[in-house]
């Protein structure tokens, strides 16, 4: 291990110096038809080797974790990746169709910058969602290493908690 002095100001992320960097984005989406379990189990597996495959031509030289959680009324579906020749796991809980959902998405990549994550996360999940006929809309999003995450809860529901 080095010993090297790592800069460590709150504009710059932990791992930034070594060339890791990440982007995280929470998306409200709905859609007029019903989309069953397996179409959504489809289209997770996608989204993930998508955003990588997006990231390697933007240059990336490793995919650290590329990981989704999509939480439904009727259960849950998670996708994660290190890398499009390590393919893709995908859990889901999910029990009936669903038209609306709270989908994060969380891309840790090194080799690129922060922005280009952000642009192969967001071209990726447009790409891959409106495919699958649903409307997007952007609740939250940060670069990964921020002071704050994402929750896995719609603002509205982390609300509800906390009255």
């Amino acid at each position: 291990m080095s010993s090297e002095k790592v800069e460590s100001s709150s504009t710059k992320a932990c791992y930034e110096p070594f060339g890791v960097s990440g982007y995280a984005v929470a998306f409200r989406l709905t859609r007029s038809e019903p989309i069953n379990i397996d179409a959504i189990k489809e289209m997770g597996n996608k989204l993930m080797l998508r955003i990588a495959s997006y990231c390697i031509e933007k240059g990336a030289k490793f995919i650290g974790h590329i990981k989704s959680y999509m939480k439904t009324k009727h259960g849950y579906l998670k996708a994660d990746t290190i890398g499009l020749e390590k393919g893709v796991y995908v859990e889901s809980s999910i029990t009936e169709p669903i038209t609306q959902a709270y989908l994060v998405i969380n891309s840790i990549v090194q080799g690129i910058d922060k922005s280009q994550v952000k642009m192969a996360t967001l071209e990726a999940s447009n790409e891959v969602l409106l495919n699958y006929g649903f409307n997007i809309e952007i609740e939250k999003e940060h670069e990964y290493f921020d002071k704050f995450d994402i929750p896995i809860q719609p603002k509205e529901e982390e609300r509800k908690k906390n009255e």
